[in-house]
């Protein structure tokens, strides 16, 4: 959730880091913004965070 603020701010250090998020992002959204070289980047132009849920492979993980 603090991916726009750090896009816009120089030398911003993460304030959230999950073992497993870069896996979980990719199978469960599209849109997610790639870390390179250390560095964050979006190419997201839109209204909002730009991530849009995957539903088939996130259909397992439903609350009923």
């Amino acid at each position: 959730m603090h991916a726009p603020v750090a896009l816009g701010r120089a030398n911003l250090r993460p304030a959230e880091l999950f073992h497993d998020h870069e896996r979980l992002e990719a199978l469960l959204f599209e849109g997610v913004s790639e870390v390179t070289g250390g560095s964050l980047a979006s190419s997201h132009q839109g209204v909002g965070y730009g991530l849009a849920l995957t539903r088939t492979p996130a259909e397992p993980f439903r609350i009923r």
